[in-house]
């Protein structure tokens, strides 16, 4: 069973995810966090990208794709599994964006409108449909970001703020870049 790497982006009215599948092999020592730059390239250029501009078809690709294997991510338990179930449920973005909102501020439905106290039912359910789940924080009391800078990588994080509503394609791009650099 093969590991698929992903992590979503969502905004108020866009969502996107990237997918990486685990390499048969690969040229440096991934083992030991030393992936040289051409090792980088090849890996991000096999990325699968998904988002809400997609039409239906390209986004049910992503349903069937994201079943297979073992699901792996950085805090998936804590926030993707529930944007992925979500997007299972053919949420909006904008329904997307509320959940989000609802995951990241537990509790925050005091005094929201009647779509945010719906959403909330499903802030806590993570999607179960796929083989197998590895959440790689589990073993972990740092961030991501934490991670990053200890093995030496980048760790800038999107420019793009998330409560932005009409993104323009730059913005999509310099996401969907961001997005690749978690997922690797």
């Amino acid at each position: 069973m093969r590991m698929k790497f992903f992590d979503f982006e969502v905004f108020k009215n866009w969502w996107c995810v990237v997918v990486s599948d685990e390499e048969d092999e690969y040229l440096s020592s991934p083992y030991n966090y030393k992936f040289t730059r051409e090792e980088e390239h090849k890996i991000k250029s096999k990325m699968r990208v998904y988002s809400s501009d997609m039409p239906q078809y390209k986004i049910d690709e992503f349903k069937s794709d994201i079943k297979k294997g073992v699901a792996c991510g950085y805090n998936i338990k804590g926030y993707d599994l529930m944007i992925l179930n979500g997007v299972m449920m053919n949420f909006t973005p904008h329904q997307l964006y509320v959940l989000s909102e609802l995951i990241i501020n537990k509790g925050a439905t005091a005094n929201k409108d009647i779509e945010h106290m719906r959403i909330a039912t499903y802030a806590r359910r993570n999607y179960q449909g796929c083989e197998a789940i590895q959440d790689l924080m589990d073993d972990s009391v740092k961030g991501l970001k934490d991670k990053e800078a200890a093995f030496g990588m980048d760790i800038r994080e999107t420019t793009v703020p998330f409560d932005k509503e009409d993104l323009t394609p730059d913005d999509k791009e310099q996401i969907i870049y961001y997005c690749k650099h978690d997922v690797y």
